[in-house]
């Protein structure tokens, strides 16, 4: 009994060893995209969606990111998206550049470090320093806290909800976002104790119930990367008057937009302009 211990304690050990080495790229699965893609990939643009381009951010700790930036005429207000932990900026075009024709808005889709043209490697405190950049950088360009809103969809809500705990946005908006990455990976691999040896936490479950503004969050009822109770719980440490969780029924993880259709962008329209509405109400009482 007692080798069958230390064998135990050795792998364990060695598991601890392993997933420390190589969880950011477990976690992470960043695409390449040269800067300037945005002008050379031939990507339709909705007819008077307005203007897009190619910005460059500096972060805190000397990283240069680049992001894409939307900007209909006369926006409505300002909204700055944190995708998920694959692909890069290209994979969001379609829904980008309607959030831009549609509700009017101007968007700022950020690439982490590490992700599209990008520098640097990603990690948990990288990419909460790359959104707090994002942000800093719409308030020098003209935005302004009371009309601004965060979307982060997937891991991008966990980011959403850490920048959104240290600013002041009008509102929030998640999608098929998780309670923490140690929940979401203790209930999907039940099996093998791998949550015990992540560094890794993204742990919106101690955070949003501290959030005192107006919260919606999607979540598919089939998905199948990020299970449909993971967001559910979420909405429900959230403080109950100030969020409107709506469950999708049959959406996956990567296509729950598609799958509302054009109900997804009027949501999400009429939700800013709610939010951007009682943010002004405030500021004149």
């Amino acid at each position: 009994m007692f080798m069958i211990a230390i064998r135990l304690l050795i792998l364990l050990a060695a598991l601890v060893v392993v997933v420390r080495l190589f969880e950011n790229k477990l976690v992470f699965h960043p695409l390449p995209l040269q800067a300037g893609a945005l002008e050379e990939l031939s990507l339709t643009v909705p007819a008077g969606a307005g203007t897009f381009e190619e910005v460059f951010i500096e972060t805190a700790d000397g990283v240069t990111l680049s992001g894409w930036l939307g900007t209909p005429e006369n926006p409505r207000g300002h909204l700055l998206w944190l995708h998920g932990n694959a692909g890069n900026n290209a994979h969001r075009w379609p829904d980008f550049a309607e959030f831009v024709a549609g509700p009017r808005l101007q968007v700022l889709l950020l690439d982490y470090r590490g992700f599209g043209a990008s520098e640097g490697s990603p990690d948990e405190a990288g990419v909460y320093r790359d959104a707090t950049a994002a942000w800093d950088y719409l308030m020098a360009h003209g935005a302004k806290p009371g009309d601004t809103v965060i979307l982060g969809r997937s891991l991008g809500g966990a980011v959403a909800v850490e920048l959104a705990s240290r600013t002041e946005p009008a509102g929030l908006i998640l999608e098929s976002t998780f309670y923490s990455l140690k929940e979401m990976i203790r209930k999907t691999i039940p099996v093998i104790p791998l949550y015990l040896a992540a560094k890794s936490r993204f742990p919106s479950d101690e955070r949003i119930g501290d959030l005192d503004l107006p919260i919606l969050s999607f979540h598919g009822t089939a998905d199948r990367v990020v299970p449909f109770d993971q967001g559910r719980d979420l909405a429900g440490l959230a403080k109950q008057e100030r969020i409107r969780f709506i469950p999708v029924p049959g959406a996956d993880h990567n296509d729950l937009a598609a799958t509302m259709g054009q109900s997804y962008f009027t949501e999400v329209g009429n939700f800013v302009k709610s939010c951007l509405a009682a943010r002004k109400a405030a500021r004149g009482r």
